[in-house]
């Protein structure tokens, strides 16, 4: 085709690199965007839960009160 041999080898090349390219669009969204990260977190809990691993989601912040204290006394 076109005078260039192997083309079937630079079309399997070609779609291979569109492939990817998908893949990583979706996982830079749903990394940076929290709604869609949130939502495939969601889904891949549910998708192990049905396999029997239980996980438990832990808060990255305290919500109570925090208190700092200093033993240097004035």
């Amino acid at each position: 085709m076109f005078g260039i041999k192997k083309i079937s080898a630079y079309s399997l090349f070609a779609i291979a690199i569109t492939g990817l390219h998908a893949t990583a669009d979706f996982i830079i969204i749903a990394y940076f965007i929290k709604s869609y990260r949130e939502h495939v977190k969601s889904l891949i809990i549910k998708f192990l839960s049905k396999f029997g691993v239980k996980i438990t989601p832990q808060p990255l912040f305290s919500l109570g009160p925090t208190t700092v204290s200093s033993s240097v006394r004035i």
